[in-house]
């Protein structure tokens, strides 16, 4: 018996697909003071070359757990580029961010060998992680203590200390543009900076601000760059970054508060949006009237897309849902 759930063994308060083709199956949550990593197989997604092909569905035909952490306080999860399924020796590297304002780097090669390293600096915690996404060599994360910081990953050490105005919300690399970084405020800017020179301060390029209530979440579109997405009040906000600073689109989503903020890495006109009342789920598509998906979930505690299916994830209680809008689009 399959089904579009996985069960787990508490709240879900982070959760992760890996973002890269290497390591597409690959998932990662926070649940019950773990970290844990597993395997996700969806339906007609192993069908062979020679018979005809079937769109995958979010139905998981296997689940199998790979790796258990124990960490409690996970707020936000990244997936290194190095991470790899296909190649031995198998690799996952995860970057964690925690209420305690550490910053964890985690490798394992889903056996015997997990290595761990602590980055400390932060004053309070940290909200959002990203790695870079073509090498992995850097590491960005922000913090209520209005700082982002930009790690080198391979030596372990302080490369950068940007401070802003407001608690740092979320930061984001895109591999259209692996040398600009996007750092989301509370306040409702957002900044993009060039870290172009290695040994150099990095640079501010552009800035974008919603003009109305708090930032929630933000989040840059990894198929068209020029794309920009946020959480604000009750609203989704979207900008053009190519043009003004002021947003281009808004609509009211969340009558009692956007949360969560997340663009699609199939379509570039998809995303997704949480908030309240009930923990209401929105997916929705720019060339629609209608919503393409919306649901009311008992808790909400983050979602997140996979590398290639137009399917997503989202975190519960004690399980986590999957929907595919494949045939919505």
């Amino acid at each position: 018996m399959y089904d579009n759930v996985i069960h787990t063994d508490g709240f879900v308060s982070a959760i992760e697909f890996c973002p890269y083709e290497s390591a597409t199956k690959l998932l990662a949550y926070s649940s019950a003071e773990y970290l844990h990593i597993c395997s996700v197989t969806f339906q007609h997604e192993e069908q062979s070359s020679q018979q005809e092909k079937q769109p995958v569905r979010s139905v998981v035909t296997h689940h199998e757990h790979l790796k258990k952490y124990s960490q409690d306080g996970i707020t936000s999860i990244s997936w290194s580029p190095s991470s790899s399924m296909k190649y031995l020796p198998r690799c996952g590297k995860l970057a964690l961010g925690l209420l305690n304002s550490k910053v964890i780097i985690l490798t394992t090669d889903f056996k015997e060998e997990t290595t761990h390293t602590t980055l400390e600096g932060h004053k309070s915690g940290v909200n959002s992680v990203a790695f870079e996404p073509l090498e992995g060599n850097k590491l960005a994360s922000v913090s209520d203590d209005n700082t982002c910081r930009i790690w080198d990953s391979v030596n372990e050490s302080i490369l950068h200390v940007l401070c802003l105005q407001h608690a740092g919300i979320n930061v984001c690399w895109n591999r259209l543009e692996p040398d600009v970084l996007m750092v989301a405020e509370l306040s409702g800017s957002i900044r993009f900076y060039s870290l172009d020179e290695e040994n150099e301060a990095p640079l501010p390029l552009k800035w974008l601000h919603c003009g109305r209530g708090n930032l929630t979440a933000a989040d840059w579109c990894p198929i068209n760059p020029m794309k920009v997405g946020a959480a604000v009040g009750t609203e989704w906000v979207l900008w053009d970054s190519t043009k003004s600073s002021l947003s281009e689109d808004t609509r009211q989503c969340h009558v009692g508060g956007s949360i969560m903020f997340r663009w699609s890495r199939q379509n570039e006109d998809v995303f997704l949006t949480q908030g309240r009342p009930k923990h209401s789920l929105k997916i929705h598509h720019l060339g629609h009237r209608e919503l393409l998906r919306h649901e009311t979930l008992q808790v909400g505690s983050g979602a997140t897309w996979h590398a290639i299916h137009p399917i997503c994830a989202v975190a519960g209680s004690q399980h986590i849902q999957f929907y595919d809008v494949s045939s919505d689009l």
